[in-house]
């Protein structure tokens, strides 16, 4: 077994510019509606996209939206937004690649498990690709600051 780790740290405040300035475009660019929603504080659903019971959890692309033009902007928390990204990007360092051609914000999704921990879950095809047998992650914020460690286990 490979154990690889990755982490990151972004600015919320770089994050929070981003949102100014390009609204939904930069939110598409990484989320999907379900991590909108999470950083909204509104009690999402998983079950219904992410199959936890697998380890990792695995999802399917074709049952993810990305966020709708009617998505209240204000209600969302940049240090959550900025904990998703750094997240997403310590996972695609662990992997050894970072976010690119072999693997893109949206084949990556953040979500809570029943305790409330962050977890990754990553798309069906991905996992076989990747030959991944288990995903850790820890994300952190601290005032301007949002910080995510990524260990993964590779068979």
């Amino acid at each position: 077994m490979i154990v690889k780790t990755g982490i990151d740290i972004v600015s919320v405040s770089r994050i929070e510019r981003l949102l100014r300035k390009s609204n939904l475009a930069f939110l598409r660019r990484f989320l999907f509606s379900l991590e909108s929603e999470n950083a909204m504080g509104l009690r999402v659903d998983y079950a219904k996209y992410i199959d936890s019971r697998r380890t990792p959890a695995i999802f399917d692309r074709l049952n993810l939206a990305l966020p709708s033009d009617d998505l209240n902007l204000d209600l969302l928390k940049a240090q959550s937004i900025a904990g998703i990204w750094s997240a997403k990007e310590s996972f695609a360092k662990a992997l050894g690649f970072g976010i690119g051609s072999q693997v893109s914000f949206h084949d990556i999704v953040v979500y809570k498990d029943s305790n409330g921990a962050p977890n990754i879950a990553i798309n069906k095809e991905k996992l076989k690709q990747w030959n991944l047998k288990s995903i850790s992650l820890s994300i952190t914020h601290d005032s301007d600051i949002a910080a995510a460690s990524c260990i993964v286990c590779q068979i």
